[in-house]
């Protein structure tokens, strides 16, 4: 008598795999888009979170000029360089700058100082737009995209140099830049459209340069269309 035969039972076929990134592709895009919106977001508001510019002056100083460029350029020097137009003042290619006379014969500086200047915005001048202030021994430029150096004369070992995030590049919206120093014991400070961008420690002596002077890089220009000297104790 035969043995019956034992009868294997088939297997079910296993579940297919679900798809690669069914539900992980949208998951992850979404991240990398918060990511991304979280990144252009920052980049926003990241100079607002800089020290802002002081708008009142420091007890007993006095305020030297407070001159629209556009309407007069009367004691700054014109010339070779420097040129009075409708728009402002233009400095071209780094020839003599535009001094303001006075400051050649008088100290606004060595007390304490703050320079303001505004600047047309880029698409008015024909060359890359590098402004540059110059103000005794203490310097500062910065380039079409925000990078700067601020820098006393004479003294590399003592330059600061880097990005100034809010600085406008889109070539039509104006930019403005101040030099401040508080005087003895403090740091020369440049703001660039309102907000800290960088610092150094700093001193002036009574017998240095007291030129005041707006600049341009080489091969550039700048064009400015108002500037503010106040000064801690002018001196004669």
């Amino acid at each position: 008598m035969t043995a019956p035969s034992m009868v294997r039972t088939q297997s079910a076929p296993p579940s297919p795999a679900p798809p690669r990134g069914g539900w992980f592709a949208p998951i992850f895009g979404a991240v990398i888009a918060m990511v991304t919106a979280a990144t252009i977001a920052l980049a926003a508001i990241a100079p607002q979170l800089a020290e802002g510019a002081p708008s009142d002056l420091p007890s007993g100083w006095t305020m030297v000029f407070d001159t629209d460029l556009t309407a007069t350029t009367s004691s700054w020097e014109i010339g070779v360089g420097c040129l009075s137009e409708s728009k402002g003042l233009l400095v071209s290619q780094q020839q003599t700058g535009c001094a303001y006379t006075p400051s050649q014969k008088t100290d606004y500086l060595s007390q304490g100082f703050r320079l303001d200047a505004t600047l047309a915005a880029d698409s008015n001048v024909e060359q890359s737009q590098v402004p540059e202030l110059k103000a005794g021994t203490a310097y500062f430029g910065i380039a079409p995209d925000g990078t700067y150096v601020l820098t006393r004369s004479g003294a590399s070992d003592s330059e600061v140099k880097g990005d100034a995030l809010n600085w406008h590049t889109n070539g039509f919206t104006p930019n403005s830049i101040r030099l401040e120093w508080d005087g003895p014991g403090t740091s020369l400070v440049a703001y660039t459209n309102g907000y800290k961008t960088a610092e150094m420690p700093f001193s002036m002596s009574a017998s240095s340069d007291h030129k005041i002077e707006l600049g341009s890089g080489s091969d550039a220009q700048a064009l400015y269309t108002h500037v503010t000297l106040a000064s801690a104790s002018p001196q004669g």
